[in-house]
Formats: structure tokens, C-alpha cells, sequence
């Protein structure tokens, strides 16, 4: 019920985000009854890039981290990879076509993870590209805690 009230709010929001619209990676993390951890990956693009990359560090201790859904629900012509190691999901985004992401807040995917010690998780790298290769602006990663 919770994640649902999460995504919920991200949908209510994200009409004003596209007005300021940056590139930028988001999050929206979670608890299930079972205690993991599920964070929402979003992406807010200011329609000029066609590939980004960010990092996302979970707390120090995770036990599990699942990125079977990481990239799920991409715009089409848009494909990637997920790969986590130790604490961290990296997670690539790229066109096939080389076309833009459309402007506005887009759903990446999600990711789970179980343990962990204090903390939340959060975006500490983070980039992107326009179609022609050069380097895109960007604004500022954010992971929002809802419990």
C-alpha cells in the first residue's frame, strides 16, 4: 500500500517537475511488510538526452539486491543494463535510434534489496548525453525516504 501511495505522490509531482525539467536520476524508496527495501528509478529529462548513466549506493551491509524489474519500464527505443556489485547498482540508459528521451519525468524501473545497515540509498554518480555525444546539463540527483 505504501509503494502505491509512493508512486501516487511521484505521479502528482512530476507535472511540476516538468516545467523545471533538468536531467536528472530519482528514486523513491520504500519498505515492504517483509522489510526489504524497493526504490522506484526515474529519470527527468529536459528532452535533449538519449543516453545516461547514475549510481545508486545502497546502505553498507545489503544482502541481497535484485535487478530483475532495474530496467522494466524504459520509454520505448530504449534499452540498457543493470548490474550490481557489493553496495551498488549501476544502471546504463541508451536509445537505439540515438532519438532524445522524451521530455519530462519517465519511469526507469525498480530495484529491491534486503539488509543493510542505517542509511538510505542514494545517487552519488551521475550522467548524461545528448545524440550527438556531447556531454548534456544536468541537475540534481535525489532519492526521496517515504515511511
Amino acid at each position: 500500500m505504501k509503494i502505491r501511495a509512493a508512486l501516487l505522490a511521484l505521479a502528482m509531482v512530476s507535472p511540476a517537475l516538468v516545467f523545471a525539467s533538468q536531467n536528472a536520476p530519482y528514486a523513491v524508496e520504500a519498505t515492504t511488510r517483509a522489510g526489504s527495501k524497493l526504490l522506484s528509478l526515474d529519470f527527468e529529462s529536459a528532452g535533449d538526452v538519449s543516453a545516461f548513466t547514475f549510481r545508486v549506493a545502497l546502505p553498507e551491509g545489503v544482502k541481497r539486491i535484485d535487478t530483475s524489474s532495474c530496467l522494466s519500464d524504459l520509454p520505448k527505443g530504449f534499452t540498457g543494463v543493470c548490474n550490481s556489485r557489493d553496495n551498488f547498482v549501476a544502471v546504463t540508459v541508451y536509445s537505439n535510434s540515438g532519438k532524445s528521451a522524451p521530455a519530462g519525468l519517465f519511469s526507469v524501473g525498480k530495484i529491491s534489496y534486503s539488509g543493510g545497515g542505517v542509511g538510505q540509498a542514494k545517487i552519488d554518480v551521475f550522467e548524461a548525453s545528448t545524440s550527438d555525444g556531447k556531454e548534456a546539463s544536468i541537475g540534481t540527483a535525489k532519492v526521496e525516504k517515504l515511511d
